[in-house]
């Protein structure tokens, strides 16, 4: 094996596990050693490995439970009729709130991945009545949180008037799915 292919092996590994790494890093320490030994047993079954005492084998999920979680969970955040019932699912409280959940809408449910101009933002809020005093300034609100909640992609020209497009960042999506079980927690 030559040096290159090994490296880049290496690389790819090392890909592969920051990948992982930031899927799981969100989950509760009970569920990350869940995660983990039900990925060892599907591609190392013959590693030895002992089951942590945590951990029963019947409380494993299977793949076919997993995949049932999984599409329920994108079937709540898909699930809704358009944007104004979205927003309302979303109760937000000011504007960086309100914008967040709009560009969640339009970029995740509406799959536009080029990334969503703020006039166009600012515009279906408005036409639904949901107005937003200065769109850059709630804009800027999400940029300047750690971790961004948003990120600026595009700016049209160099004034301070320039057209700014905007993607949400996976932080910022994980506010908004928040946002929404909130909301339906105070329901149920």
């Amino acid at each position: 094996m030559s040096q290159e292919t090994k490296n880049n092996q290496q690389y790819d590994e090392l890909q592969a596990m920051k990948v992982a790494r930031d899927a799981i890093q969100i989950l509760p320490d009970g569920a990350i050693s869940r995660v983990l030994y039900w990925l060892n047993s599907i591609f190392e079954p013959s590693f030895n490995t002992s089951i942590p005492s945590i951990i029963k084998v019947t409380d494993l999920p299977s793949l076919a439970e997993v995949s049932k979680g999984l599409a329920s969970e994108q079937a709540t955040v898909r699930s809704y009729r358009d944007l104004p019932d979205f927003i309302s699912a979303g109760n937000p409280k000011n504007d960086w709130e309100k914008a967040l959940l709009a560009l969640y809408y339009i970029q995740v449910i509406e799959e536009n991945s080029d990334g969503v101009k703020g006039a166009q933002i600012n515009n279906r809020l408005k036409f639904m009545g949901h107005i937003i005093s200065n769109i850059t300034v709630a804009m800027n609100t999400l940029m300047s949180r750690r971790p961004q909640l948003v990120i600026q992609t595009a700016k049209t020209s160099n004034t301070m008037q320039g057209k700014k497009t905007y993607r949400i960042t996976t932080e910022g999506e994980k506010v908004v799915e928040t946002m929404l079980k909130r909301s339906m927690d105070t329901f149920e």
